[in-house]
């Protein structure tokens, strides 16, 4: 655990919460940056792809998906 004083410090190792998304996250976030504490909330790659793969179902992009190339273009996207 760290205690305020090291979480506001310039050299604090903690400064991203990498996370599911979950809520509770987001609001303890926004209550630790209120007090001073910068730390950035970010979404990893596994829980960003159910969001996508629902954005592309519901808007009909999905059939072009799986026909064209973009396969291979998510693929090099993710890698680099």
């Amino acid at each position: 655990m760290f205690n305020s004083y090291e979480l506001k410090s310039e050299n604090s190792p903690l400064k991203y919460l990498i996370s599911d998304g979950y809520a509770g996250y987001d609001s303890a976030i926004k209550v630790l940056n209120e007090q001073g504490v910068t730390l950035k909330s970010c979404r990893c790659y596994a829980h960003a792809r159910r969001p996508l793969h629902y954005y592309l179902k519901n808007t009909g992009l999905l059939k072009i998906y799986h026909t064209q190339d973009l396969k291979q273009f998510y693929k090099r996207s993710l890698v680099g």
